[in-house]
């Protein structure tokens, strides 16, 4: 929600009118003898006079904390602190709405919790300047991306305001579209969506249901945007390691999405589904919904779809999971085949799969053909991905592993000596894989 939403005063330098609403409520309520000039600065429309305001209101607001040097007149009224609070916070208002104005919002927050914590003091917590200058810092926080906040501050206001002024007084009604809008399901979805970035899945998923309940009440009911909130909290579910509940999220999403007209989104949530079973064990269940899914996005799609060979991977890996592993080799080479024809062997698609390929040849105990792999992908992930990438010093690691026997040893511990120098660069010394790499490097390295 954008900073300007004080008033609904509409014009050219709408921001800037609108903001100009905090230091209106403040004037009329604690200076009666500024009223008259309290609108003066309303209509001008030249951004070169704006600025010039703007440029004395701060100069005043520096000079506020600068005591006189002798033989020098005392400040005027209303710009010193210590003599005249009240003035000096009327004042401090314009300065404070705009720093936001000019996007220095935390200068701005600063000052509004500085004017919050002044009128509480003199004033009282429930007085109309106490309200204004919390309502301009929910502002703020909002501008800030900080909408947890800003809803929290902006709803005691609303609350406060509704008990002291009405329900329909223009100030609370102010507020509660302030609150509305933070508290829109795609707000909340914003919301949701950043919460999970931060790792906070509980609290991404609860928004993200949230959001979902007021999109479905929306008259319009926008089926798109209930589908992205489930499926937003179905994985927000996944993280928290709770498949039972996020089979059930995706699966709500599922009623809000049509298979005819979005095939790919269609099975996008179908192998979400697959995931949530996978992850609560249910092995079967998964593979029989995997398969069914791959039937019609190859049909719908093409066999060589990007969606279709997705599909195919989570197939493939779903197999070894259960334990079949010549099935599932099987689906990785037939897959590999059609992404060296369709992607180019160089691809990242080629390569990972072709690495969990030489990985699964490694468990099936076929180490020629895995060192075979090995040996093939390492100058492709030096050529892709970078000598010192994690995947090519995947390979490295991999490679020593795979010919770590005797009659090999020192070319394995070539391997895991670049490995180790690699994981070493990557994740530290501490590092979980750094500690394997160099473990293994003793192992292959001569007693003396």
């Amino acid at each position: 929600m954008p900073i300007d939403a004080l008033t609904e005063v509409e014009g050219p330098f709408n921001l800037r009118v609108r903001m100009s609403a905090l230091s209106e409520n403040i004037g009329r309520a604690d200076n009666k003898a500024l009223q008259p000039q309290r609108n003066a600065h309303i209509n001008l429309t030249f951004p070169h006079l704006l600025c010039a305001l703007a440029a004395i209101l701060l100069a005043a607001s520096s000079a506020l904390s600068q005591k006189p040097a002798a033989g020098e007149k005392p400040l005027p009224p209303g710009f010193d602190k210590a003599s005249d609070a009240l003035q000096w916070a009327s004042n401090q208002t314009a300065v404070a709405r705009l720093l936001a104005e000019r996007g220095q919002y935390k200068e701005s927050e600063r000052l509004f919790r500085e004017l919050v914590s002044l009128y509480t003091e003199k004033l009282g917590p429930e007085h109309t300047n106490t309200l204004t200058s919390r309502h301009g810092l929910a502002l703020v926080l909002d501008a800030e991306d900080r909408p947890d906040e800003a809803v929290a501050e902006a709803l005691v206001v609303l609350k406060l305001r509704e008990r002291i002024l009405g329900a329909d007084d223009p100030e609370t009604l102010k507020t509660r579209r302030i609150v509305s809008e933070l508290e829109s399901a795609s707000a909340l979805y914003d919301r949701s969506a950043a919460a999970l970035e931060r790792q906070e899945y509980e609290q991404a998923e609860r928004l993200a249901l949230a959001s979902a309940g007021l999109a479905k009440k929306d008259q319009l009911l926008d089926h798109s945007s209930i589908y992205r909130a489930f499926h937003m909290a179905g994985h927000c579910a996944l993280k928290r390691s709770n498949a039972v509940i996020a089979l059930a999220h995706f699966t709500n999403a599922a009623g809000f999405i049509d298979k005819s007209s979005d095939i790919f989104e269609w099975g996008h949530n179908q192998g979400d589904q697959a995931k949530a079973l996978e992850a609560d064990l249910q092995y079967p269940q998964a593979e029989r919904l995997v398969r069914e899914v791959l039937a019609v996005l190859a049909k719908e799609l093409g066999p060589e779809d990007a969606v279709t060979l997705a599909g195919r991977k989570h197939l493939a890996s779903l197999m070894e999971r259960q334990g079949k592993r010549e099935v599932a080799e099987s689906e990785y080479r037939e897959l590999i085949q059609i992404q060296r024809r369709v992607l180019g062997a160089e691809h990242p698609e080629t390569l990972n799969n072709r690495i969990q390929l030489a990985l699964l040849l490694y468990r099936r105990g076929k180490f020629v053909q895995a060192e075979a792999e090995y040996r093939e992908l390492l100058p492709i992930a030096e050529r892709v991905c970078g000598p010192e990438d994690q995947v090519t010093v995947g390979v490295l690691y991999n490679l020593a592993v795979c010919i770590n026997r005797p009659s090999r040893a020192e070319e394995a511990r070539e391997y895991a000596r670049r490995a180790a120098e690699g994981y070493r660069k990557l994740l530290g010394p501490e590092g979980v894989w750094t500690k394997q790499a160099e473990e293994l490097y003793k192992q292959l390295t001569p007693k003396k």
